[in-house]
């Protein structure tokens, strides 16, 4: 482990000239937004090493986000289960705070891989959000849930969503920073436009461009859903929300979609919206297939728009 975490939070000011500031295609170049700049520095410090649970990186991530949610003010606890550990802050609601609404990331690598896009752009969003939210005043608590072992079965949500109490909604941001804007780069999972042939004609009308982040919900969760594609549309990313009803939640069609930290909260009858690239249906380099998942499979500022434009919906859910 030669790089550490403190020495890549001293690397990542610097970024702002590299590669991974290279403007969207179609984007006139201009100068980054200090939340663009702080979710590039937020990605390399956090995501530039594998992080399977056990080993250095994982260990300095964990202390790392606990960290940075002090230092903007959450009440921070390691949440121990027998297995593994997860990073949980929280801002106590003003009128409701039993009633929680849950923004979540996990923070582990599969071994040797660094997880630049996966997870390192759920990381890096989740705190571009929490540095907005921490400043507002809202009736519901915001609890910021960096789970781990989500690869190895979502072992940190399924241990924790037992004890999570009134969970009114979750945002769950997992590998949602990759995109490609050529045409016919988008690929479906198999059965896809049976189940969703609305959605699946949107695209194709797009020429399958993996140019979107997709929005994926459970009918309670659809009309936070849409407030959220109306907010990342706002900021110029295109947004596709796919409803999923709740009558095949555990069905083998949607099998693809509960393969992240959402789904033990679906199956325990929470409204959750699962933000993500679609990843192995467009990004060659997911899970270092056949390429490196490094920082460099990310697009900043797309990133950031998205993560920014979640932000309405996330303050209606915390709004009575």
């Amino acid at each position: 482990m030669k790089r550490t975490i403190a020495a890549l939070v001293i690397s990542a000011s610097g970024l702002a000239c590299s590669d991974l500031s290279r403007p969207s295609e179609g984007h006139e170049v201009t100068r980054p937004t200090q939340a663009e700049s702080d979710f590039r520095a937020d990605l390399v410090a956090l995501a530039s090493l594998p992080r399977p649970p056990g080993s250095p990186g994982w260990r300095e991530t964990q202390n790392e986000l606990r960290r940075r949610l002090k230092s903007l003010g959450f009440q921070v606890e390691l949440e121990r289960y027998p297995s593994g550990v997860n990073v949980i802050g929280t801002k106590p609601g003003t009128t409701r705070p039993n009633e929680r609404v849950y923004l979540t990331a996990h923070y582990d690598t599969i071994p040797d891989c660094p997880g630049g896009n996966d997870n390192g752009s759920g990381l890096a969003g989740v705190l571009a959000l929490a540095r907005k939210l921490v400043a507002g005043r809202y009736g519901r608590t915001l609890v910021i849930a960096f789970f781990d072992e989500e690869e190895t079965g979502l072992k940190g949500s399924r241990a924790h969503v037992t004890k999570a109490g009134d969970v009114k909604m979750v945002f769950n941001l997992d590998a949602f920073g990759y995109r490609d804007t050529a045409p016919f780069t988008q690929r479906l999972p198999r059965g896809f436009g049976a189940t969703f042939p609305a959605v699946k004609e949107r695209l194709e009308k797009r020429d399958l461009r993996a140019d979107f982040v997709a929005l994926l919900a459970t009918a309670s969760a659809a009309d936070l859903a849409r407030t959220a594609e109306r907010g990342i549309s706002t900021r110029g990313p295109q947004a596709v929300t796919v409803v999923v009803p709740d009558a095949l939640i555990d069905s083998p069609w949607v099998s693809d979609f509960r393969r992240s930290d959402h789904a033990p909260f679906w199956r325990h009858g929470v409204p959750a919206l699962h933000v993500t690239d679609t990843a192995e249906y467009r990004n060659p380099s997911y899970h270092c297939r056949e390429a490196p998942d490094t920082t460099s499979t990310v697009e900043p500022r797309f990133a950031t728009d998205v993560s920014l434009g979640l932000l309405p919906a996330l303050e209606a859910a915390l709004t009575p």
